[in-house]
């Protein structure tokens, strides 16, 4: 979430000296890093705590700092733009199937406003499931974290409010897909910009 602050972007070597600069573990700082080289061509950007708490206060959201310690560190690329990834074959958040398309996701912090997102704001606030990415127009993806578990889940929205409503607890609906936000980054293969 850019907020036009030229301390919070930069090329591939102002980003990797966040990473080397912040205090995240090594096994996390090396999956940014590979991000970051595997997309140097691009502009990144970070989130100052003034932004994230104007964000959430905005979405509706308290955002865990399973999130926001790696997003003030390094939190994507391309602030201006629309931009969309596709992960790594193996991994949950990728379409196996050779037939199908490539699932792209946009990447971020997201909240929910309208009454068509009343249970999805449920189960965030109940749960504490905050989405960090998801596929547009299908929903039939969205990763996100459980409160201050570092882990990204993989979740199809109605799938999980299915398991809620049958009485079963949330990890039923969830699919291990990342150890963290720093391990979703470094799976990422292909990034798009969208043109509108």
């Amino acid at each position: 979430m850019y907020t036009g602050n030229d301390e919070l972007t930069g090329g591939a070597e102002q980003a990797l000296e966040w990473v080397d600069a912040s205090t995240l573990a090594v096994e996390e700082k090396a999956g940014l890093r590979r991000f970051v080289e595997r997309f140097a061509d691009r502009t990144f950007y970070r989130d100052d705590e003034a932004t994230l708490d104007e964000w959430g206060a905005e979405a509706l959201v308290i955002y865990p700092r399973s999130v926001t310690d790696y997003r003030r560190v390094l939190a994507f690329v391309e602030p201006e733009a629309e931009v969309v990834a596709v992960f790594e074959a193996g991994t949950p958040a990728h379409q196996d199937d050779p037939e199908l398309p490539s699932r792209e996701y946009y990447i971020g912090l997201f909240g929910y406003s309208g009454a068509e997102d009343l249970m999805p704001r449920l189960v965030t606030e109940r749960h504490r499931l905050l989405p960090v990415a998801y596929v547009p127009d299908t929903g039939e993806s969205t990763l996100g974290v459980l409160g201050d578990d570092p882990t990204v889940y993989e979740y199809n929205v109605e799938d999980l409010l299915e398991v809620l409503r049958s009485g079963a607890p949330i990890e039923e609906g969830l699919q291990r897909a990342f150890d963290s936000y720093a391990a979703m980054l470094a799976a990422v293969t292909s990034i798009r910009v969208i043109d509108f």
